[in-house]
């Protein structure tokens, strides 16, 4: 069912943001290692990305996704197609903290952010913020419900 684009060996959620800081050239505050497979594969790619998108799908279960893949056409084609798909070894069973690990490197303690009040207090630079700052343009997408914490 899978092609060669999916990756079996778990990474962690710490992982995403030292991988996109090496790619794009920024400083990350992180002892996390980037993903070297997503490095290769993107490197391998001609021309190189200008513009990467990073999917997180929240609650969705990887065996859920595994069994179902085929009748979720779009995801399933773009992976097939155009990325990669890896599971994800998560750093908490709430939302907002493993959010703000995808985009700090950080594990909740370090970075802070455990609910959503949270947001937008911590001293901590995500990997957007870093990216912006260094002058490389990043956004957001995200759903109305978990865009709340976001508001102002």
């Amino acid at each position: 069912m899978f092609n060669a684009n999916y990756q079996r060996a778990p990474i962690s959620l710490l992982q995403i943001a030292p991988t996109l800081a090496e790619f794009f050239g920024v400083h990350l505050n992180s002892q996390t290692r980037p993903v070297q497979q997503i490095l290769d594969f993107a490197y391998s790619r001609k021309p190189v990305p200008q513009v990467v998108v990073l999917v997180v799908i929240d609650s969705l279960d990887f065996r859920f996704y595994a069994d179902f893949a085929d009748e979720l056409e779009g995801i399933h084609e773009l992976v097939k197609r155009d990325g990669l798909l890896f599971e994800c070894e998560t750093v908490s069973s709430h939302t907002t903290p493993a959010i703000a690990s995808i985009l700090t490197g950080l594990p909740p303690e370090s970075h802070g952010i455990l609910t959503g009040d949270d947001v937008g207090t911590s001293k901590v630079n995500s990997i957007l913020e870093i990216l912006e700052d260094s002058g490389k343009p990043a956004t957001v997408a995200i759903e109305t419900k978990g865009a709340e914490p976001l508001g102002g």
